[in-house]
């Protein structure tokens, strides 16, 4: 899929903004404060229906404006142009695509897929457990709208399980342990198919990144990642019934897809210990052009990969090997600089926006 064109209006730092994507690479530069990480978080409403970064979408509306407007020309992988415009009057927001509204999450969420990494990305390594599985999630979700409706279902029944433990404390009588054992079931059936595609997914990007990683030369050995599930236990049900009183007594739910977890090690080690933040970066690199073959494969869309401040920590022998993989591949890619120096053998094909206000 290929983004030809990206028109917004009244936008974040955005008054009016209209750019022509007519290259497969592009490089959108400017001045700190020029509004290029703005232009990324438009995109994140034109695949998936919310912006990468900011916290609501009234956050999205421009300062002294009671709207935003932005619009994308798309061409899909048939050779055909989709028109998707998203539109807040301060309200309401409405999506249309080739001017019907979309309606559900789940069709906005796998209609055109992008990836993005940017400073925020570090997270994966750094942050807590939901950090990783909202990404499996959302990459899953790309490939099948039904994983979303599935964790969507799996969350109603854990946020009404939770509800109940919390109100019945650490009562046993037959009302309450009857109730419990529906929601366990749901809560187990549901989990189990959540867990099926995630595992399958971590053990194909497996394959890929051994490929992937390699291209940017990463100079430690024993570099792993693996998907801790408490389906991997030994007698999941029995282990899923023993927490129940401990579940009563704490008021939440402690087993269950919602604790599982992606663990990343070099040597043996957490990366986020034994790692540089350079050797960081370079790892979520190679994840993200691991998970973009890894979605095109089976999804068979070609997902957009969006880079912002992508040259930042990376030294200038690996930041020509970035430049170098993204020559390699057939997507297209979009990145922010605050420069219009970008590696010099690839320049004659990459366009280039500035948005540097004129003085």
């Amino acid at each position: 899929m290929f983004l030809k064109e990206l028109h917004l209006k009244h936008f974040k730092s955005h008054a009016s903004l209209d750019v022509d994507f007519t290259k497969r690479i592009s490089l959108i530069c400017g001045v700190n404060g020029s509004g290029k990480t703005n232009v990324l978080d438009a995109l994140g409403l034109i695949g998936r229906g919310k912006p990468f970064f900011a916290e609501s979408d009234l956050r999205c509306i421009q300062d002294g404006a009671n709207f935003f407007r932005v619009e994308g020309m798309v061409d899909d992988n048939e050779g055909l142009l989709k028109n998707i415009l998203v539109f807040h009057d301060g309200s309401k927001k409405q999506i249309q695509l080739d001017r019907e509204e979309v309606m559900s999450r789940s069709s906005m969420a796998s209609w055109f897929p992008m990836l993005m990494h940017s400073p925020y990305s570090f997270r994966l390594i750094t942050g807590g457990s939901e950090e990783r599985r909202r990404w499996m999630d959302r990459i899953l979700s790309m490939i099948d709208p039904s994983y979303l409706s599935h964790r969507l279902n799996y969350q109603k029944v854990l946020n009404q399980r939770t509800e109940f433990v919390k109100k019945n404390g650490m009562t046993s009588h037959q009302p309450v342990t009857e109730l419990l054992d529906v929601y366990d079931e749901q809560l187990f059936d549901l989990g189990k198919s959540l867990f099926d595609q995630r595992w399958l997914f971590v053990q194909g990007l497996k394959e890929i990144f051994d490929q992937t990683v390699d291209q940017f030369e990463f100079a430690g050995r024993n570099l792993q990642f693996d998907y801790l599930s408490v389906y991997h236990r030994d007698d999941p049900k029995t282990q899923q019934r023993k927490a129940r009183s401990n579940d009563l007594r704490l008021g939440r739910s402690t087993w269950g897809v919602h604790r599982d977890d992606l663990q990343f090690t070099l040597k043996e080690s957490k990366l986020r210990w034994e790692a540089s933040q350079g050797q960081q970066k370079v790892f979520l690199l190679a994840m993200l052009f691991a998970a973009a073959q890894y979605v095109e494969s089976r999804s068979g869309k070609t997902p957009l990969l969006l880079f912002d401040d992508v040259f930042d920590r990376l030294d200038e022998h690996r930041q020509n090997l970035f430049a170098q993989s993204i020559d390699n591949i057939e997507n297209q890619v979009l990145l922010t600089h605050t420069s219009k120096n970008y590696p010099a053998s690839f320049c004659d094909r990459i366009g280039i926006f500035d948005l540097t206000p004129l003085t």
